[in-house]
């Protein structure tokens, strides 16, 4: 009777305290952060010309592969113009991804940046 009442008390306790084991799991809503068209524009742009001189010449061809964080050469074959800039993609699966939200994909540099500038502090 006592162990009865002892399990008892440990699932109630979780319950209580929401384990997430019982029911959905309500989730926070993500806390996104928003830009006005005007900053977006801006972040693009600052991206675009770093990623530019990746290849150390400013051309507004991006020759390096925005999917790929600028990690692998980019091919004439997957190519998309955004911004005034030619953006080439490594593989046509690269260029696939990027082509849904081009700005997205820009952006990723820029949290690539902030990744690498928390680890060096």
């Amino acid at each position: 009777m006592r162990r009865f009442f002892v399990l008892t008390l440990i699932v109630l306790g979780f319950m209580v305290a929401g384990c997430g084991g019982y029911g959905p799991r309500q989730e926070e809503p993500a806390a996104e952060n928003v830009m006005s068209p005007e900053e977006l524009e801006a972040a693009v742009a600052r991206l675009l010309v770093k990623a530019d001189l990746a290849d150390e010449t400013e051309d507004q061809v991006v020759e390096k592969c925005l999917g790929c964080g600028l990690a692998m050469d980019g091919s004439a074959d997957h190519v998309v113009q955004s911004h005034g800039y030619e953006i080439h993609f490594c593989t046509a699966a690269c260029k696939e991804r990027s082509d849904e939200d081009i700005d997205k994909a820009i952006l990723a540099l820029g949290e690539l940046d902030e990744e690498s500038t928390e680890a060096t502090n």
